[in-house]
């Protein structure tokens, strides 16, 4: 195994199971090892400003936004994810730029999304967790009692389409796609034997 650490992404639109999926792989990988959870938008001063954005506290337009994302990106990788794998230690993050090239790349153009996200260094494994927006949001409304500005069937709609076309996009590197449907434990066993391969 390589002394550095490795960066795996999951992806997958809001409701498929990313944040349940690195949690566990976290869990799993400090069995054996140093592994660190991390997400986007991250808590810096620009992802807790993203965040307000979401909630609907604070009006954005869409360009504006997604260079929130691709600054907040910047940070993250500066701050967090650089500083770990050079230690050794494995990063798991809960979304990174093919949630922008979905998310931002569905209301913009590709080339500008791209464009702002040229400094974001590409993972080694991203997982994509492929559900159906219908599936989704029953899930969202099953355990939230919130939801941000993007968690409607619509737009979960639009989103599911766009990151079929995203995961296929040369920056994002390379992209496992898992079904989302099964239970939790299925996607968790899968997850681990493609991460083994990393290892």
């Amino acid at each position: 195994m390589s002394d550095r650490g490795q960066f795996i992404v999951f992806e997958g639109i809001d409701g498929s199971g990313t944040t349940t999926q690195t949690e566990r792989l976290v869990s799993w990988l400090c069995e054996s090892g140093s592994a660190i959870a991390t997400a986007e938008p991250t808590d810096s001063e620009f992802g807790r400003l993203l965040r307000r954005v979401l909630k609907g506290d604070v009006s954005s337009p869409a360009a504006t936004t997604a260079l929130m994302f691709a600054a907040d990106r910047v940070d993250h990788i500066d701050r967090k994810i650089t500083p770990a794998l050079a230690a050794g230690t494995h990063v798991v993050s809960d979304r990174y730029v093919v949630s922008s090239f979905a998310y931002q790349g569905s209301l913009l153009s590709m080339d500008f999304v791209k464009g702002i996200n040229s400094l974001a260094r590409t993972p080694d494994l991203t997982i994509f967790l492929r559900v159906p927006a219908e599936v989704a949001m029953e899930r969202i409304a099953r355990s939230r009692t919130e939801r941000d500005a993007y968690e409607h069937l619509a737009f979960q709609r639009q989103v599911a389409e766009s990151y079929e076309r995203a995961i296929l996009e040369p920056e994002a590197g390379r992209v496992e796609i898992l079904d989302g449907e099964l239970s939790p434990d299925e996607i968790t066993s899968q997850v681990r034997g493609l991460v083994s391969s990393l290892l």
